[in-house]
């Protein structure tokens, strides 16, 4: 392909990408790399348990080690549920945890060791209870509920294709759509070979070279100031004012998104930290105002706390009609 050179048109040409250079010599500035005086750290203590009750959360010894400036549990922040196009993601849990790794409580700290010693402290009773691990058998009758309260749930049927008629009565059942062209049962009837299959992707991390951050300022007026690892600043503004119980108009949120290192369906969705940073400035009283700053991604041993693509399970058969050369699909 020949090079682009100004005042060429850009079809068949080798576009050089303006921020690659940045990149590959490690001189990009990315949300977690932003320096702000006086910022805390924010740290999350996650579940660890696929499925299991929580018994009590008891945060008094965090609470008084020096150095933290707040600590948060569901019960603090009123059971807030966020979501795009229904709120049923918790930002902190309160009475389950349903994967390895969901948020229990936070901590804002002077700094990052004092805020992962503050989760140390942090006492969390459990009780396990039976874990939903296929797509299959979390939808057959008697299945563990998930969600309990989902029928409750505030959900924004703006979203492109959520359906705004009841769903079936299928357990752990979140979304439902049924599309029929042609007349199937006759298709199958007249295939001249029938195939049946169930297709299963595991679970995916993209690799991006960025982690999933935000630095956050909750000032005293109401208005939030938030720096995103985020490819939808637009999208995360609205979506704050859609956070269980209206918390943030929308005109009240100024959002700065910087460099993005690659997102490949994840970087749209740096929700979960904002509302948790912006729910613990609202939550320092007098020292509103300051800043928060969280991240995550990866941990030592491997547990993934971002956000991935998710594990997938498609059952598909299909019917074809097969003349000399060429099958036809008919079902």
């Amino acid at each position: 392909m020949r090079s682009y050179a100004d005042g060429e048109s850009t079809i068949g040409a080798a576009v050089p990408r303006v921020d690659g250079r940045l990149k590959v010599t490690g001189q990009a500035t990315y949300t977690a790399d932003v320096d702000v005086l006086g910022c805390l750290w924010g740290a999350i203590l996650r579940g660890p348990w696929p499925h299991a009750r929580i018994a009590r959360v008891d945060v008094s010894r965090a609470r008084s080690l020096a150095g933290v400036r707040a600590v948060l549990t569901g019960a603090d922040i009123g059971g807030a549920l966020f979501g795009r196009a229904i709120a049923d993601v918790p930002v902190l849990c309160t009475d389950r945890v349903r994967f390895i790794g969901d948020p229990v409580a936070a901590v804002a700290a002077v700094d990052r060791q004092t805020a992962e010693e503050a989760l140390r402290l942090i006492e969390v009773g459990y009780e396990e209870l039976p874990a939903v691990l296929d797509p299959f058998a979390a939808t057959k009758p008697g299945a563990p509920l998930l969600h309990p309260d989902f029928a409750s749930y505030r959900r924004d049927l703006r979203q492109p294709g959520w359906p705004d008629e009841p769903l079936p009565d299928i357990p752990n059942l979140c979304s439902y759509r049924l599309t029929v062209s042609g007349d199937l049962e006759r298709g199958f009837r007249e295939a001249d070979l029938v195939f049946e299959h169930t297709y299963r992707t595991p679970a995916q991390h993209q690799g991006y070279i960025e982690p999933h951050s935000c630095i956050v300022s909750a000032e005293p007026d109401g208005t939030v100031r938030v720096w995103a690892s985020t490819k939808s600043p637009f999208v995360l503004r609205g979506l704050l004012g859609f956070f269980d119980g209206g918390m943030l108009p929308a005109a009240n949120a100024l959002i700065s998104s910087g460099t993005q290192g690659e997102g490949r369906g994840s970087h749209g969705t740096t929700y979960g930290l904002v509302y948790l940073a912006t729910g613990m400035g609202f939550g320092l009283g007098p020292l509103s105002g300051g800043f928060i700053a969280a991240a995550l991604g990866l941990r030592s041993v491997f547990l993934i706390t971002a956000l991935i693509l998710l594990a997938l399970a498609v059952y598909l058969p299909f019917g074809v009609k097969e003349p000399p050369r060429r099958a036809t699909v008919l079902a």
